[in-house]
């Protein structure tokens, strides 16, 4: 979420209306994203107990220091491809949820993590131009954007890789990585992100995008 406020910072020098606008509302649901996050994160603590969750917190704030560290230090292009390599990654991640979803592959049920999930999700999807306009408005550049889509991921992915380890370990689990869920049925997504001709505007949302939002509580418990 810090580094995503960061694309306020050049909130001036837009001169598309609705760009701005998508901005403003961008960042409102990725505070509400990161709020519901924060609470998802105390459930696990407290049922992991104080060891495993004093490892997982000191993940979460190292997580925490970078983003503040290239809010302060990084230029407004660094942050901007950061945001856009970060969203296009979720973007291919929620998509491919959302069709397996379609086919009744995945979730079992739908009770309150599932709910957290797929609003989360559909909001991913939603928002999914917000990033890549702002990038392309004020900077622009497909080698740009190839590697800052790279940086982020890569730096992001690192991160998640330390906590899954930690939360093996603390399942009685061989701290040994695995492919995540999505990347079988999304990776084919995840690449199409990489190619010069990408636009996420292009992208149809699934159905089930509009179906989650208009039943699933602004503010999932």
């Amino acid at each position: 979420f810090g580094v995503k406020k960061s694309l306020l910072a050049r909130f001036d020098r837009i001169t598309d209306p609705a760009l701005a606008l998508d901005v403003q509302h961008f960042i409102q649901q990725e505070a509400q994203h990161h709020k519901n996050h924060a609470r998802v994160n105390a459930v696990i603590h407290e049922r992991l107990g104080p060891e495993v969750a004093a490892e997982l917190k000191a993940l979460e704030d190292r997580l925490d220091r970078d983003y503040r560290r290239y809010n302060a230090t990084k230029s407004h292009r660094f942050n901007a491809l950061y945001a856009e390599g970060f969203e296009a990654m979720t973007c291919a991640m929620a998509v491919s949820m959302m069709e397996r979803a379609a086919k009744g592959e995945g979730f079992r049920r739908f009770g309150a993590w599932q709910q957290l999930w797929a609003w989360h999700a559909a909001e991913e999807i939603e928002h999914r131009t917000v990033a890549f306009g702002v990038y392309e408005h004020l900077h622009g550049g497909y080698l740009r954007r190839v590697w800052g889509s790279a940086r982020a991921q890569l730096h992001f992915g690192l991160c998640v890789a330390r906590l899954e380890r930690v939360l093996l370990a603390a399942h009685g689990q061989p701290r040994k990585l695995r492919m995540p869920s999505w990347w079988q049925h999304g990776r084919r997504r995840f690449f199409a992100t990489y190619h010069w001709r990408y636009d996420p505007a292009a992208i149809e949302p699934p159905a089930l995008v509009g179906m989650v939002l208009a039943n699933v509580p602004t503010n999932p418990s």
